[in-house]
């Protein structure tokens, strides 16, 4: 078997533990966006008994990755701001040596809860955005107001540049026939650090037919292992 390393495939070495670990915080979110896996599926519902990731088991996965300051990326399942405990918990793993970052669709994230994560040292806060207009935002982001997200995230900028955090700011959309990406890249750049342009991806759940982009991170002829499985937990 070959090393998956630097010299067999032009990637970078691979760590003995996880770059990345990636978490679903909560399965309850506020939208019912049509591309997302957990609205087109019964996983919500099939979680129905546990539906926050319980403090023990947060606090076990932090301490564990912050031995080795790598990431914790909160995110997935449904909208993190919803768990009860999230701003705490974030608190926490910061404390316990974690590389932090937060996912979210921006609706619940005043300009307090801002400054609170942000003083606590949170590394990267990404923001979903998704589309460029109201009327994009309403497909794409069902249940949610796009002018409410508008505000909350410069909010969320001036204030991180007023008080000299170190967080960074990005803003993300998946590249799907129902929004036009690159004006959505030209309406957020300015508020944020970066935009993230992401694949629409299936789960094996939804169509391929909705991707504005389905040509694969790396095509099968040049059979390249997948990078992921090697950093990202």
């Amino acid at each position: 078997m070959s090393e998956h390393s630097l010299d067999n495939y032009d990637m970078y070495a691979s760590t003995p533990f996880p770059k990345m670990v990636v978490i679903a915080f909560t399965y309850v979110c506020n939208a019912l966006c049509p591309g997302c896996a957990y609205t087109n599926s019964s996983i919500r519902s099939d979680y129905k008994d546990t539906k926050h990731m319980p403090e023990g088991t947060f606090k076990k996965i932090a301490d564990e990755v912050g031995k080795h300051g790598a990431w914790l990326r909160i995110s997935g399942g449904g909208e993190p701001l919803i768990h009860p405990e999230a701003l705490p918990l974030i608190e926490y793993a910061k404390q316990v040596g974690c590389q932090v970052g937060l996912i979210t669709n921006g609706s619940l994230l005043t300009r307090q809860k801002a400054e609170r994560l942000m003083r606590a040292g949170l590394d990267m806060l990404e923001f979903s955005v998704d589309a460029a207009t109201a009327e994009d935002y309403e497909i794409v982001r069902k249940g949610l107001d796009f002018d409410k997200l508008v505000t909350n995230v410069r909010a969320a900028r001036e204030m991180r540049d007023a008080q000299g955090f170190k967080t960074r700011i990005i803003a993300s959309a998946v590249n799907q026939k129902t929004i036009d990406i690159d004006a959505a890249e030209r309406f957020w750049s300015p508020y944020v650090d970066l935009f993230q342009k992401r694949k629409f991806l299936t789960w094996g759940i939804n169509s391929l037919a909705n991707s504005a982009d389905p040509v694969p991170y790396i095509k099968k002829e040049d059979r390249i292992p997948c990078p992921i499985i090697f950093d990202r937990l």
